[in-house]
């Protein structure tokens, strides 16, 4: 596995929790996020990174509806497109499809009654053999199951 890229970049995220399962307070987490950021390599050399990231992972509730916080673990399905400004030759291509261990941390904060609306903060990581990266994401999170 290669270290994590020193570098920040702009990152999107979507995610929908499906019903608890037989555990109270955990969910199916589908996700869609998207990243780009651009990295120096070790020659000097600029490469845009892209990765558009599938996901699926159980997420555990810790704490209550208020203010509490939340862990996952899942696999996703990333597919990145990379982007030389002087590539030399085919072998530096990294676009393609790699599978990766993703987690999810974070905390929310209830702003409206029964959790309706929340507001979060987590980061999401992804552990993989081309590209691992972290990423921070902030937002309002509507709870449908509350209305």
């Amino acid at each position: 596995v290669k270290p994590v890229d020193a570098s920040w970049g702009l990152s999107y995220a979507v995610a929908f929790d499906v019903a608890n399962l037989l555990i109270k307070g955990a969910a199916l987490r589908f996700g869609f996020r998207f990243w780009t950021s651009e990295n120096e390599g070790p020659e000097g050399r600029t490469v845009d990174l892209d990765d558009s990231v599938f996901d699926i992972m159980v997420k555990k509730q810790l704490g209550s509806d208020e203010f509490g916080a939340y862990g996952g673990l899942g696999v996703g399905l990333h597919v990145i497109n990379a982007r030389f400004a002087d590539r030399i030759d085919e072998k530096e291509v990294r676009d393609g499809v790699n599978v990766a261990l993703d987690g999810v941390l974070g905390m929310q904060k209830s702003l409206a009654d029964r959790g309706f609306i929340s507001l979060f903060m987590e980061a999401l990581g992804s552990l993989m053999t081309e590209a691992s990266h972290v990423a921070l994401h902030v937002g309002i999170r509507i709870r449908f199951d509350r209305l």
